[in-house]
């Protein structure tokens, strides 16, 4: 089950609108490793001004991608 740069960009599409207000942009989406229950993905997420790269951990389990650990570093201005 890979996870590649669709498939995630559209699991985190799916949670879009989930707060008012907030608009995230996610591009340089690359999956780093996987395995055949999870996968290690890292992108750019900019929110207004601030940029930061993002390392996730996800698990594959029924049928369902849960996320399970996030990791971000600011990027400079």
């Amino acid at each position: 089950m890979p996870l590649t740069p669709a498939r995630w960009r559209g699991d985190f599409q799916a949670q879009r609108g989930s707060r008012a207000g907030l608009k995230i942009v996610a591009d340089n989406i690359e999956p780093l490793t996987e395995w055949d229950s999870g996968a290690v993905t890292g992108y750019r997420k900019t929110q207004g001004e601030h940029a930061r790269w993002s390392t996730e951990v996800f698990q594959f389990q029924q049928g369902r991608v849960l996320w399970r650990h996030l990791h971000e570093t600011a990027q400079a201005a």
